[in-house]
């Protein structure tokens, strides 16, 4: 018994040692998702409004903020993600967007197009996301933890009452 008691005290060390990597790395991991997803949106979104343009030559509804400049160059099919603060008096405050530039034909006349999407609401996600990932995993490791001490208790106890048997010396036949 002392021995299992060992091999789980060296297992807990270890992924106490090893649990600030797996919860860093799940950090960075539900972040990068969680961006990309919002880089999609936007790509999508910009599709979309192209597709309006070239095909009705105005503007779709639109709920994302949306900034327009008219460009002399040609329209490129590069774009620039990148992200930006924008100060809101309302709040007082500065808030976190990503913004999406492309350019785009509409009739003879090359137009290039910022649309932003807020970030305030996909960092609230990305830090309750993580937060319950963490948690998730303290419960389970402390649960196999002590679910293994309970196991190996009642799997060695036979053979703790087996010591107790005084067992004799064999006699020899005469």
């Amino acid at each position: 018994m002392k021995l299992l008691t060992k091999t789980n005290q060296f297992y807990f060390i270890f992924l106490l040692l090893i649990a600030p990597v797996i919860i860093t790395v799940d950090y960075f991991l539900i972040r990068h998702f969680v961006n990309s997803e919002v880089n999609e949106i936007l790509k999508h979104e910009g599709e979309r409004i192209k597709y309006h343009l070239n095909r009705e030559g105005v503007f779709p509804d639109y709920t994302y903020l949306l900034d327009t400049t008219l460009i002399q160059a040609p329209p490129s099919s590069s774009y620039n993600l990148k992200d930006t603060l924008i100060f809101d008096a309302y709040a007082n405050e500065f808030i976190p967007y990503r913004e999406y530039e492309f350019t785009t034909l509409v009739g003879n006349d090359t137009l290039g197009i910022s649309i932003r999407h807020v970030l305030l609401e996909m960092n609230k996600l990305i830090l309750w996301a993580f937060v319950s990932t963490v948690l998730v995993f303290i419960i389970m490791v402390s649960g196999v933890f002590f679910i293994n001490q309970k196991i190996s208790k009642w799997a060695w106890k036979p053979f703790y009452n087996l010591s107790l048997i005084h067992i004799s010396e064999p006699t020899r036949p005469r």
